[in-house]
């Protein structure tokens, strides 16, 4: 827990290589938690790593299709990718999730 809220920190701060790092080492103990990849994603999408980005925010999704900041990470990498539907696919799941 103590690497992924190092992560967190490093990503609040802006040291988006360093905390992409400490999330990689996180979830090598860890491979099966969404929250953690959801991160991850985040950060590779700042770092405009789109294809990293959406080989974990997938993973994410796959491993728990109701996790909704997932389907908001897709959503926002996809249309910077200029998927409009893709995006437009996992907007809705995430706002039909929020709302369950």
């Amino acid at each position: 827990q103590a690497l992924n809220n190092m992560g967190n920190i490093y990503f609040r701060t802006g040291h988006l290589e360093q905390a992409a790092a400490v999330y990689e080492q996180y979830l090598r103990y860890n491979v099966d938690n969404p929250p953690a990849l959801t991160a991850l994603g985040q950060v590779y999408l700042s770092l405009q790593r789109a294809d990293d980005a959406i080989g974990v925010l997938e993973k994410a999704v796959a491993l728990d299709p109701q996790w909704a900041p997932a389907h908001q990470g897709l959503a926002e990498v996809y249309k910077r990718s200029g998927d409009i539907a893709r995006s437009e696919e996992h907007r809705a799941v995430a706002r039909q999730l929020k709302e369950e």
